[in-house]
């Protein structure tokens, strides 16, 4: 559901930018700082599109919300000053606050009913481990995926300490390794491959690590490879189920392309 919260809080000062893309920088984005961070008065976005800004502050998943196409290509730049004592949900307040006064965001909700999947726990049991508790680890957005080295199954290899999820592919098929993960993540995960939203009704909480080789439904050798739904229940203890489900989405009716600056 999303968060119907008065939008009464606001960043103490904020500056926003279309981001000016520097030659072979890619499309790396990251958002460092706020809340429950080493640096939790400010907050630092770059390289970021509306529609990923809009996703984070309103808390919703991929699929909750349509939007014109060019809110999925332009990037832009934050940096916020962030009140002190505020909490991290305090600071989505405040974005949101942020994106209806720059951007002129207008959006509306509507509830629609959509084919979807339950991810529930296989009758074998469950196969994925707990993590052990760490500190916070390195997050993909921050890895360097050119100099992972590769194991002797041909798949690359996460780095120490990651905090992320990696499917790597190749004309065998593909390996996906999770490294402290919680079940939303794993959802989302889930969502982006079988292009269905996928909704928890395992009730696992905590963080998980775990490996799977498995053949997307593009592969060629999938006649003699493992689906997604084979494995999730062989190799995880997981299963997909068909559901129809009434899910609430935001519509964005209208945005400015060029914010506000000051």
């Amino acid at each position: 559901m999303l968060c119907g919260s008065a939008l009464t809080q606001e960043f103490d000062v904020a500056s926003v930018k279309r981001h000016i893309a520097r030659d072979g920088e890619g499309n790396g984005s990251k958002m460092t700082g706020g809340p429950g961070t080493d640096d939790p008065g400010r907050i630092v976005v770059t390289n970021r599109t509306l529609r990923t800004l809009i996703i984070e502050a309103f808390s919703i998943r991929n699929f909750q919300i349509e939007h014109p196409d060019w809110m999925g290509d332009l990037r832009y730049d934050i940096v916020a000053k962030v009140p002190a004592g505020a909490t991290h949900q305090d600071s989505r307040i405040m974005m949101r606050k942020l994106l209806e006064d720059r951007f002129e965001l207008k959006i509306r909700r509507e509830q629609r009913d959509l084919s979807v999947y339950g991810l529930t726990i296989a009758k074998g049991g469950l196969k994925m481990k707990q993590s052990a508790a760490a500190a916070p680890g390195v997050t993909g957005e921050n890895i360097d995926m050119t100099k992972l080295k590769t194991g002797g199954d041909g798949f690359s290899q996460l780095p120490a300490g990651a905090q992320t999820i990696l499917t790597n592919y190749t004309q065998a098929g593909a390996k996906t390794i999770g490294a402290r993960q919680t079940i939303p993540k794993i959802l989302t995960w889930l969502t982006g491959e079988v292009e269905k939203p996928v909704f928890d009704e395992t009730g696992l909480k905590g963080e998980y690590d775990f490996s799977m080789v498995w053949a997307p439904a593009h592969n060629p050798n999938l006649d003699t490879a493992t689906d997604i739904f084979t494995a999730l229940t062989k190799q995880l203890g997981l299963k997909l189920e068909p559901r129809k489900k009434p899910v609430e989405m935001l519509i964005v009716e209208s945005a400015r392309k060029d914010p506000i600056e000051n």
